[in-house]
C-alpha cells in the first residue's frame, strides 16, 4: 500500500459532505473521480466520491 498522505482542501470538504471527520483521514490514492482514505487510528480503508 501506498504511503498516505495529508489532504487537501477540496479533499477535506469531500470527506466533511459524506459526513466523515477529516481529522481523522489520509488519503492512500486518487484515482478516476475517486479519493481512497484510511482512518489514521484504525486502519480501514474507504473508497470517497470525489465530489467536483
Amino acid at each position: 500500500m501506498k504511503q498516505p498522505k495529508k489532504l487537501t482542501r477540496d479533499q477535506k470538504e469531500c470527506l466533511a459532505g459524506h459526513g466523515l471527520n477529516w481529522r481523522d483521514w489520509m488519503l492512500v490514492e486518487e484515482l478516476d473521480g475517486v479519493y481512497v482514505v484510511s482512518n489514521k487510528k484504525t486502519k480501514e480503508i474507504k473508497w470517497i466520491g470525489a465530489s467536483r
